[in-house]
């Protein structure tokens, strides 16, 4: 009640307001204040938001007129942003800007210093107003809302499949079944993955089947997040669309396989590589995009310390010898690979790059 205290000093509420607005918390918002004064149109919520800012020392956040990048969503799950309205808003140097509704809420405070803990990256506290905190829960719905619509489609024609084998009094169930699975709603929850991993700056998708559910992964900075979950009744015709889009073959699940596609995504040629391994749930699907629009970036847009900038150039100055590059997945070893060849890539070393590019291809 101290803040609510600081509002009664300021005159923003009165006495008898604030009577009317624990009645109103008790009935509709278990008992939160907090909420009930957020939700009251006759309180100036602006001036309420400027005071409580000062009150708590946290600075404020505005997102008007901003787009919240896809990337940034996988910081935080969709989950911790509904339980406890906090919500991820910017990433600057390094530093991941998370937005909270309510300061005086521990839990919350908690939970973000575990997500920062667990991605490895510091954090600063913002104080967002509720419309901002529901544009940012509008963004994580993007993926999830397009897939569920899919999925509703998906039990509609379902249950118009099991309602016609019925009437036919046929056994066919698991056919028909099938075939529907493979058809319009599972083509749409694909291309939803696809288009909204290419947008988070994903560089692997990873979907996987533990028994319960389907988990979807996207690798975004080399870390690994969940990003969606899917009912198992969808997994054999998520990996049958992805494999036939990869040419594999349908029939063959106890043998690991490679392939891939290309796809229009928001306008761009992207392109997929596509491996399948046999696990105990069923096959384990993993994609790595590769965007082919992006273009090869220059060693000096890799953001190379000084040291270590000036090292790789004099190695590639040496007329022969080993440059050994490694790191985890994600981590940038082609990025910087092709950095290298493109530095290479001038009068006078053509002779030298073309000798790297067929032994290249020659072990493809």
């Amino acid at each position: 009640m101290s803040f609510v205290r600081e509002l009664l000093d300021q005159g923003l509420i009165t006495e008898s307001k604030l009577q009317k607005l624990i009645n109103i918390s008790e009935k509709s918002y278990n008992g939160d204040i907090n909420e009930a004064i957020s939700s009251d149109p006759e309180l100036n919520q602006e001036e309420i938001f400027h005071v409580k800012s000062k009150y708590f020392g946290i600075p404020e956040a505005s997102l008007a007129g901003q787009k919240i990048d896809p990337g940034l969503l996988s910081y935080i799950p969709e989950e911790s942003v509904m339980q406890y309205k906090i919500a991820p808003i910017a990433l600057s140097a390094g530093v991941l800007h998370v937005g909270v509704v309510d300061p005086s809420n521990t839990q919350a405070m908690d939970a973000i210093q575990f997500i920062s803990s667990k991605n490895n990256v510091p954090y600063k506290i913002f104080l967002i107003p509720e419309k901002d905190f529901s544009f940012v829960v509008d963004s994580y719905k993007g993926l999830s809302g397009e897939v569920d619509s899919a999925l509703s489609d998906l039990d509609s024609e379902l249950t118009k499949a099991d309602e016609e084998i019925l009437k036919k009094n046929t056994e066919s169930t698991e056919i028909d079944r099938k075939k529907i699975v493979e058809e319009a709603p599972i083509i749409k929850v694909v291309a939803v993955i696809l288009r909204h991993a290419v947008e988070g700056r994903a560089s692997d998708i990873h979907i996987e089947n533990t028994g319960e559910k389907v988990k979807v992964r996207f690798r975004v900075d080399g870390e690994l997040h969940t990003s969606l979950t899917l009912p198992t009744k969808v997994y054999s015709g998520v990996v049958a669309r992805i494999k036939i889009l990869a040419k594999l073959r349908l029939d063959e699940k106890r043998k690991p396989q490679d392939g891939g596609f290309s796809a229009k995504v928001n306008g761009r040629k992207v392109d997929f590589r596509v491996s399948t391994f046999p696990s105990y749930y069923g096959e384990k699907v993993v994609m790595r995009i590769l965007d082919t629009e992006k273009g090869i970036k220059t060693l000096e847009d890799l953001n190379m310390s000084e040291e270590h900038f000036k090292m790789v150039n004099e190695a590639l100055k040496k007329p022969y010898g080993i440059i050994l590059i490694t790191g985890p997945t994600g981590s940038g070893k082609t990025t910087t690979l092709y950095g290298m060849l493109n530095a290479l890539d001038k009068e006078g070393k053509t002779s030298c790059l073309l000798k790297i590019r067929w032994n290249m291809l020659s072990k493809v």
